[in-house]
């Protein structure tokens, strides 16, 4: 939907110009039952976007829990495709409601504006489905304008007097991360503008992993690290670690294994902070830290403090290879040369 704002009389008029144009046709809305037979999630997720009759269906649960995995395996199976008929936003505090609904922008015109939609938008208008990613996310801003959506099927556009009402196939997807005891992470800010969205909203919940189910994803995945598969799994289930960073070191030691070959017992350390510890800082960053030291052996509190936050890698170059700390390049033979 484009917009032009014409200044008239030191007024403001708004008028639409045009619809937008935002992928292919609409797909329909029915889909085989039998497809989803054998997946209790999918058939659960497909029974609360068709059977329900609700605009919005937010899919919540601990971190790693496979939120994310679950809904793009449904929206495959409904053929829907990720950047045409379905929109997916990961949402954040650099996240506002300008990105969701639009905003004006000039034009070569002196005091004319045209609106450009936002993805929110095009979707509600298109009979898309949009996914967004992580609502606690996102700041109460965004949070509001989503509100009048959910309940009655209709978008408020700034600036315009009319409502925008959603098309027939529209579908608004949420995940929400939640702690193990099933409450969301969300801060008070938005805590209770969450719970308004849940009320009009159809919510799946996810159950944690099991430290069987982790298992037997770390042994298809990687059946390098027999040996370490019960460690890792216990370490998900036991410190509160996501599944997705504990697959990300595996990722790591791998190749390592692989080749009948570890690094020193510093460098397993090292590989255990980017992957879990990453994110945090200070005191919350040496606490994880040391609970997680007994995964490569055990260190004393002032080896993984020193690694914590006085660690400086080494740079070392030859002829053949340029590293920094354990991550190194081949060299060219143009920059051999040189």
């Amino acid at each position: 939907m484009d917009f032009i704002v014409r200044r008239d009389d030191d007024a403001l008029k708004l008028e639409r110009i045009s619809s937008c144009n935002f992928g292919t046709s609409c797909l329909s809305a029915h889909a085989d039952k039998e497809q989803f037979q054998g997946n209790q999630k999918l058939e659960e997720l497909h029974i609360a976007v068709e059977g329900s009759g609700a605009l919005s269906v937010v899919v919540q649960g601990p971190s790693g829990c496979g939120k994310t995995s679950l809904l793009r395996d449904y929206l495959s199976l409904r053929g829907r495709t990720v950047g045409d008929s379905v929109m997916v936003v990961h949402l954040g505090e650099q996240i506002d409601s300008k990105v969701l609904l639009g905003t004006f922008t000039c034009t070569a015109v002196p005091g004319e504006f045209v609106w450009m939609p936002g993805l929110l938008t095009k979707c509600v208008l298109n009979g898309h489905w949009i996914v967004l990613e992580d609502i606690d996310f996102a700041p109460p801003d965004v949070i509001s304008l989503l509100l009048p959506l959910v309940k009655t099927g209709r978008l408020n556009l700034p600036g315009y007097y009319e409502a925008v009402v959603a098309a027939r196939d529209f579908k608004l997807f949420l995940t929400q991360r939640t702690t193990s005891t099933g409450c969301p992470e969300a801060g008070h800010m938005v805590a209770g503008l969450l719970k308004v969205l849940e009320d009009h909203s159809v919510t799946l919940t996810l159950p944690p992993h099991t430290t069987d189910d982790i298992e037997k994803v770390i042994s298809s995945e990687y059946p390098d690290l027999e040996t370490f598969t019960k460690q890792l799994a216990l370490t998900v289930v036991e410190q509160g670690v996501s599944l997705r960073h504990v697959l990300k070191l595996c990722n790591r030691i791998v190749p390592q294994v692989a080749h009948g070959r570890l690094t020193s017992v510093p460098d397993m350390m090292l590989d255990l902070l980017d992957c879990f510890c990453g994110h945090l800082s200070g005191e919350k960053k040496l606490s994880k830290a040391l609970k997680l030291s007994h995964l490569c052996g055990g260190l004393s509190q002032n080896m993984v403090e020193q690694l914590c936050f006085s660690h400086m890698p080494s740079l070392q170059s030859s002829p053949s290879t340029f590293s920094v700390g354990r991550s190194y390049i081949g060299r060219s033979c143009s920059s051999q040369s040189k």
